[in-house]
């Protein structure tokens, strides 16, 4: 009795980049597709159709990973378009799914070509079909960029979500589609926030103005936002405005009043954290041993349920062992005590050393020790000492010549011209950057041990967690005389 002959599997995949009349819709090359399996006989199950999605090389394309999975998993060992191109535009990805597809024992099929790939000359057939697919996808894509230049040129607004104050109607797939209108919700906050931009020149009030009015944006979308050309009713191509074809928000004239304010050199990124956190860079996590850094703010609930925001150290990312534990600790409390803690140690006295601090002459047993480093170099020139003499007695010199140095000489520190350091630290007249380098001068390192679990008051104040380490310096000029 003859073998019964298995009925093969067929899953049918179909694509478009854009849904147009001039296109192959999704419909017709699903009934060719269903067509064709039915007059080989095999069973269709299922169909994956894909609109909107590219086949250019690094695009994301779930159905096809979803046709690719199902043949992996045995569910399906033919593979089904209605043409090569709906597959792939790229001679590497094409060639990588159909060596995928051969070491599954499954086949591929194209509605309207005839290719065997079980045959050289027809897997040779089918690699130069998709050298042209490429080829075609590399025009198409010119094409498209010749196209929007043109636009550009034209003046025509760009295609996509309309930006923040204007709106675009949609088509009957909810895509963006038809010209740009004035929001009449939304145009008056942009024109609002850019007059408080330009008046105060701080993008995080404008962000905050926003967000009072249900509106959030993130700072570096609403920096964009806020010196797009759109909002002016214009277009740069190749550095020259063009008038739009689209209504303005903002005038020209405040446009590139928002844009020479982003542009100033003065803004940059940003203040460095040390221009704005007194204690960035010198704590240090007594748990980790890792540097604490600024943590930004966060909101805290004070007595009366008051949430107010307090700015906070933190030890590196917080879970991640080999950047930090994740220690904080609040940063006012601790600014406050650290102050206290080095005004009591830099008495008028000891700043009066700091200030006036030279370098001393030399030791006599530094002297010495040069002198007897120049004859020791002498006789190793001469040939009388090998090698490893000369470095063994050399390094006992320079040990000599460095401890006499460190022991005698106490480098000017580089801090403020102030006479009075307690007196303009309490009015207020240093910056955060003059009393960084009071600290500098001051503290070697500050060390935050852990605090107590829950809301303990005790053993979670800087006075119980804090550890100063005074730099030796200090140290010394407190105990010399004056």
């Amino acid at each position: 009795m003859p073998s019964k002959v298995l009925q093969r599997r067929a899953v049918g995949y179909v694509r478009v980049s854009v849904d147009h009349e001039r296109k192959v819709s999704p419909e017709i090359q699903a009934d060719a597709i269903e067509k064709l399996c039915a007059a080989k006989g095999w069973n269709l199950v299922h169909t994956e159709v894909e609109r909107g999605r590219s086949a250019a090389t690094g695009k994301k394309r779930p159905g096809l990973d979803h046709v690719r999975e199902m043949i992996r998993c045995g569910e399906a060992d033919v593979l089904t378009v209605w043409k090569l191109d709906r597959c792939s535009r790229s001679v590497h990805d094409f060639s990588v799914l159909l060596e995928e597809l051969r070491s599954q024992d499954a086949g591929f099929l194209s509605c309207t070509e005839s290719f065997d790939t079980s045959d050289p000359m027809g897997e040779a057939m089918v690699q130069i079909t998709m050298v042209f697919a490429q080829l075609e996808r590399a025009r198409s894509s010119q094409r498209a960029l010749a196209w929007h230049a043109h636009r550009a040129r034209r003046g025509d607004p760009y295609l996509g979500r309309a930006p923040f104050g204007y709106v675009r109607a949609r088509d009957e797939h909810g895509r963006p589609a038809g010209p740009l209108a004035i929001d009449e919700t939304t145009a008056p906050l942009v024109r609002r926030a850019a007059t408080l931009f330009l008046a105060t020149g701080s993008m995080g009030e404008v962000q905050r103005f926003l967000g009072e009015h249900g509106y959030e944006r993130w700072s570096q979308s609403l920096r964009k936002g806020l010196a797009s050309p759109q909002l002016a009713g214009i277009r740069i191509v190749d550095g020259v405005p063009i008038t739009g074809s689209w209504p303005a928000i903002l005038d020209v004239e405040t446009h590139q009043a928002i844009v020479a304010e982003l542009n100033k050199p003065e803004r940059g990124r940003g203040r460095p954290a040390g221009e704005r956190w007194l204690l960035s860079g010198f704590l240090v996590c007594g748990k980790c041993g890792q540097s604490m850094l600024a943590g930004g703010h966060h909101q805290v609930k004070a007595k009366g349920g008051i949430v107010k925001r307090q700015r906070h150290y933190r030890c590196a990312r917080p879970g991640n062992l080999s950047t930090g534990c994740g220690t904080t600790m609040a940063a006012e409390p601790l600014e406050a005590w650290v102050e206290a803690a080095v005004l009591t140690r830099v008495t008028p006295q000891l700043w009066r050393k700091l200030r006036s601090a030279r370098a001393r002459r030399k030791p006599r047993d530094s002297e010495a020790a040069e002198a007897d480093l120049v004859a020791l170099a002498r006789r190793f020139g001469a040939g009388e000492l090998l090698e490893v003499e000369w470095n063994a007695a050399r390094t006992v010199l320079l040990e000599r010549i460095a401890a006499a140095e460190d022991s005698s000489t106490m480098r000017p520190a580089d801090v403020p011209d102030v006479r009075d350091l307690h007196g303009a630290w309490c009015r207020g007249e240093l910056s955060i950057h003059d009393k960084r380098r009071v600290l500098t001068a001051a503290v070697e390192a500050i060390t935050i041990n852990r605090g107590v679990r829950g809301r303990s008051f005790v053993g979670n104040r800087p006075e119980d967690r804090v550890v100063i380490t005074w730099r030796t310096t200090v140290c010394t000029a407190a105990a010399a005389p004056d």
